[in-house]
């Protein structure tokens, strides 16, 4: 890496990372790729005209103070664009939060004391000073805190808010707003602190430079040899040599910033719709200082992660005229979207679906005519009833059924942790109607609740096979186990959290399990998985359980597969069978289980809450 703008900066085009992010020359630098974007990026800026604005922004006015600026709430002028920033950041624990309520808001818009500012929002507020901007727009801040109906509507804006934001603040290092993000980043420091110079002479013309003709000992240029007359620069040039701790041999790690994914502000479920809405995002990581736009990614020195975890698939679906044909891959971006969620954690339980809400609103847009169901799509309700929970992610351990959740018993939402969806590729269940009554949140934040009901009007396939039939030929699949080939399984919603079910897993996988003796399978979709060539095809569906009291009426518990075929010459132990022989060779023969089970289906129309 090449510290100066010497000679041999033309050859070694990595400058050591900037440790100093809060400092002048990162703030020019940021500013630097804010401009270039602003004035070369046309997929960055596809909107003309004024944008929507949020209700509210933070003003920041240059005054005579410690700080330099002095601070206030704006209302927004109707009818005016006014370029803002927003600040994505985690919250924290909500005790001491420095927020706007009721009680202070016109005080408020008067004066905002800065020196009360929780140290996340007041290196915000400063960074956006020193962008050479005057509002700023933060949720703890410009939304009234205790007041339900005006949180209702600011939430319903929230899309807006961070795609019509000239530019978000990512404060993606910090666990809470207590936490500063513009301190000196120690581990940069380090690395840097860790290299060492080395005086080197370089060419004086780098178009001569080639890797033609080297040979053992002798240096070329061209057609020139090493010593040919004016070939070197007459002073030595100095580059540093990162350095590992001793007993390593890979420094690459000094000089790479991790992945968002990694970053604490990644782990939040509120924060990723504010990510994925934002056209420029200004990261303020664990390592140094890092850009995002849909066109472009730099770091402030250092190297580029080789596997940057931005979508810009997913970002730019969002910015797009949708037609006909374009549906599908629309639907495929929403499980995306859901699935990277599921991964996330919120502070109140009641926000599951308010968290997701604007990206939700984006996809409205963008499937103009169908219906949005609690986290899933009329239109596409046969795979957005595939999901399960993913059991094999270690670091949230087992699966949780949400108590506090009123919420209907077929939508993801009702449960916490991870989870992926699972279809086949022909789908055999479809919606005849649906109704639904949104996000009802009663009670006070810790002791919120998220009221959510509705009713599927569904015709599907439903097995004639009874409990007693149906149970010894499955195993449960959890966080403890994983699924192989040619087997049945039965994925409970919640685990073993699942109020319909008690038991556990026996030694040998087989099912120890006791669940209500009245369940049924009702089939969402058979074949190979998602359309591709396995080894062989599956039926997948639903576990349901009949409300009592109610005809034809059922709840979801679970998500179960059976294999309908298995592949002899795999089962004689060719492990590699799978990656080796093309799909039609293999040899795909019906499962006794897996006969039975079709010949049990029956077409019935049923109801889902």
């Amino acid at each position: 890496m090449n510290t100066l703008d010497e000679p041999v900066s033309r050859f070694v085009r990595t400058r050591p990372p900037n440790p100093n992010v809060g400092s002048q020359a990162a703030f020019e630098k940021a500013q630097t790729w804010l401009s270039q974007c602003v004035r070369n990026h046309q997929k960055c800026c596809p909107r003309e005209g004024i944008r929507e604005l949020p209700t509210r922004v933070l003003e920041i006015v240059s005054a005579d103070s410690t700080e330099g600026y002095k601070l206030r709430l704006l209302e927004t002028p109707r009818g005016e664009d006014l370029p803002y920033a927003a600040l994505s950041y985690v919250w924290g624990p909500p005790s001491g939060q420095y927020r706007t309520v009721v009680r202070n808001f016109h005080a408020h818009l008067e004066d905002i004391p800065v020196q009360r500012l929780p140290r996340t929002i007041a290196d915000a507020v400063h960074c956006t000073h020193q962008l050479g901007l005057m509002h700023l727009w933060v949720d703890s801040l410009c939304i009234i805190q205790d007041s339900d109906a005006d949180k209702d509507k600011e939430i319903q804006k929230m899309s807006a808010i961070y795609r019509n934001a000239h530019l978000t603040i990512s404060a993606a290092k910090v666990t809470g707003s207590n936490e500063g993000f513009l301190d000196r980043r120690l581990r940069c420091a380090d690395a840097i602190r860790r290299s060492f110079q080395v005086p080197m002479l370089v060419p004086r013309d780098t178009s001569l430079v080639t890797t033609r003709g080297l040979r053992p000992g002798e240096f070329y240029a061209g057609t020139a040899p090493w010593s040919a007359p004016n070939m070197w620069e007459d002073s030595p040039s100095t580059i540093r040599l990162a350095a590992g701790p001793l007993g390593t041999t890979d420094s690459t790690d000094l000089l790479t910033p991790r992945e968002m994914r990694e970053e604490p502000i990644s782990k939040r479920g509120w924060t990723l719709q504010e990510y994925l809405l934002s056209d420029r995002v200004l990261v303020y990581g664990h390592d140094q200082l890092q850009w995002i736009c849909l066109s472009a990614t730099e770091v402030d020195g250092g190297i580029k992660p080789s596997s940057w975890d931005v979508d810009h698939d997913l970002c730019s679906v969002l910015r797009t005229t949708t037609s006909g044909d374009q549906a599908t891959e629309i639907y495929d971006n929403w499980i995306e979207v859901v699935q990277m969620f599921s991964h996330r954690r919120l502070g109140d339980a009641s926000d599951k679906l308010n968290a997701i809400e604007g990206l939700a609103q984006e996809f409205r847009r963008r499937l103009t005519g169908d219906e949005y169901l609690a986290g899933l799509w009329r239109h596409d309700l046969a795979r957005g009833l595939s999901w399960r929970q993913d059991g094999s992610v270690e670091e949230f351990g087992a699966a949780l059924w949400n108590r506090s959740r009123q919420c209907p018993s077929w939508s993801w939402i009702k449960v916490d942790g991870p989870v992926d969806f699972c279809f086949a590729e022909n789908l055999t269940a479809s919606a005849l109607r649906a109704e639904m009554f949104f996000n009802k949140i009663e009670g006070k934040y810790p002791r919120s609740r998220l009221q959510v009901s509705g009713a599927l009007v569904v015709k599907a396939k439903i097995s004639r096979m009874t409990a007693a039939q149906l149970m010894p030929r499955f195993r449960v699949v959890g966080p403890t186990s994983r699924a192989s080939g040619f087997a049945n399984y039965l994925y409970l919603d919640g685990g073993w959290t699942n109020p319909e079910f008690t038991g556990g897993a026996g030694a040998n996988g087989r099912t120890q399990l006791s669940g209500p003796v009245n369940l049924r399978l009702m089939e969402l979709s058979w074949g190979y998985d998602g359309g591709r060539q396995n080894l062989a095809a599956e039926s997948r569906g639903l576990i349901i359980v009949p409300v009592p009291n109610r005809p034809d009426v059922y709840i979801r518990t679970g998500f179960y597969e059976v294999a309908l075929e298995y592949d002899e010459e795999w089962e004689r132990g060719r492990e590699l069978y799978s990656c080796l022989v093309a799909p039609q060779e293999r040899n795909p023969q019906p499962t006794r289980f897996g006969e039975e089970f079709k010949a049990s289906l029956n077409d019935e129309i049923i109801t889902l809450v």
